[in-house]
């Protein structure tokens, strides 16, 4: 029985960044494996996997571990040359990572700059013959498909194919607002151009990423973008009061400790000098509480580290599974995200679906995913901080409401609304745009 369905082309490069290293398992590259775990429930679409940047090798272990999308059919397109330029920007950001928290302004500037000059996407622009020959004769059996991103810009050898429309997701913009705290400014500017250039479509992940891109590009049609709120996880959820001590006993705090959680890359956006700040003024009166942050080391973090090295009551404890993140965040008395931009906000869905108590930064998306559910504050008023991270600890009966009615709110955010949004998106698009197909026809058809 024939049943028809989209073909989607799904760029595996942020599956890949997943597999090689666990910097790469937050925002982006979860997003990009719960949006292709949400595509594979479907039966009205067919997922075929290409990676144009050349870690073909990180997509092979990404299938092998997660067996779940071997229902995806892969394309290997093995390009050396792509392959040697990621190996050469993957030797020179290890050796980034390894500088960020020395005290040597200057050289970890120069490492930057030279990490930069790689120019991670360039892959995309060259030519690639068999990437534009596999998808060309896929699609000469269809008449219409789609080539989804997660993050990478559309390769230069696909994009404007006649039948083949491109969607694009936007994150965020924060190299381009946040110059001072951010490195990476001309990377992002390239990438936000091609995604101009090349993507039919973009998909923002919130209204407030929708709203910053169309002022920051005011050119940009605004029918070119629209809003697919992201989904929260499969592992999170409330743990048992046994996993949780298990977590904590991990990082030698005892069960029945009170404690708040900060989950963020160690980097000086994310508001994290406001939260050891904010705890020292707690803890200089409650001997008691303590302080985790979950995150890896990003960059310029070196005043973070050192601020977090001066209390045995702070707790840093680098990568962490996303089942002991769940645990800490069930048990803890508050999640503290004080990050002065975010495009979306994953960790407050995460911290909401495991039952924890919420104070965020008053700005950016924030508001908009953690709605009447969560406390706010401005991102560096230390004072309201305290005031509120007292009211957690003090007030019993509000924390039992925040975590209530946070698990409800937590609900409201999953991968399959997502996918179902983006999937809508595809078929508008497709109607739109029927005289672009050379055939007429939408879908892929396929036995089963």
């Amino acid at each position: 029985m024939a049943r028809s369905s989209i073909l989607f082309f799904f760029d595996a490069t942020p599956l890949a960044l997943w597999e090689q290293a666990s910097i790469h398992k937050v925002g982006i590259g979860r997003m990009a494996t719960q949006t292709l775990r949400a595509l594979l429930l479907r039966d009205d679409v067919h997922v075929e996997l290409l990676c144009p940047c050349g870690m073909e090798e990180y997509v092979r272990r990404f299938l092998a571990t997660n067996v779940w999308a071997r229902k995806a059919d892969f394309i290997s397109i093995s390009h050396p040359e792509k392959e040697g330029c990621f190996q050469r920007l993957k030797k020179m950001l290890k050796y980034l990572g390894r500088k960020a928290v020395a005290p040597l302004p200057s050289k970890i500037q120069g490492v930057i700059k030279r990490a930069a000059r790689i120019q991670p996407f360039a892959a995309y622009e060259r030519p690639n013959e068999t990437l534009r020959r596999e998808v060309t004769s896929r699609l000469s059996a269809t008449g219409k498909a789609v080539w989804f991103s997660c993050f990478q810009p559309i390769p230069a050898c696909v994009a404007h194919i006649p039948g083949l429309r491109t969607h694009v997701v936007l994150h965020d913009i924060i190299p381009l607002r946040l110059t001072s705290k951010h490195p990476f400014r001309a990377p992002c500017l390239g990438l936000m151009r091609q995604h101009l250039q090349k993507a039919d479509v973009i998909w923002a992940n919130s209204q407030f990423t929708r709203s910053d891109f169309l002022e920051y590009f005011p050119a940009v049609p605004e029918d070119k973008v629209h809003v697919a709120l992201h989904g929260g996880g499969d592992h999170f959820r409330p743990s048992s009061s046994e996993q949780t001590a298990s977590s904590l006993a991990r990082y030698g705090l005892p069960e029945d400790v009170p404690y708040f959680v900060c989950l963020a890359t160690l980097e000086p956006r994310k508001g994290l000098s406001a939260v050891i700040s904010a705890f020292k003024r707690i803890a200089g009166e409650r001997e008691d509480v303590h302080l985790v942050l979950i995150g890896q080391k990003g960059w310029n973090c070196g005043n973070i580290v050192r601020e977090g090295a001066t209390s045995a009551r702070i707790h840093l404890t680098g990568f962490a599974s996303d089942q002991t993140v769940a645990a800490l965040l069930s048990g803890c008395r508050g999640f503290l995200y004080l990050s002065e931009y975010e495009g979306f906000g994953l960790p407050v869905v995460e911290a909401m679906s495991c039952g924890a108590p919420v104070i965020a930064a008053a700005c950016t998306s924030l508001p908009e995913v953690g709605g009447d559910v969560a406390l706010f504050v401005p991102p560096e008023d230390t004072d309201a901080l305290v005031y509120n991270m007292l009211q957690l600890l003090d007030d019993s009966s509000l924390s039992a409401d925040l975590r209530r009615r946070g698990l409800v709110r937590a609900r409201e955010f999953t991968w399959e609304k997502f996918v179902g949004a983006i999937l809508a998106g595809i078929t508008a698009d497709m109607k739109k745009n029927i005289s672009l197909y050379p055939s007429g026809r939408a879908t892929h058809n396929r036995e089963s």
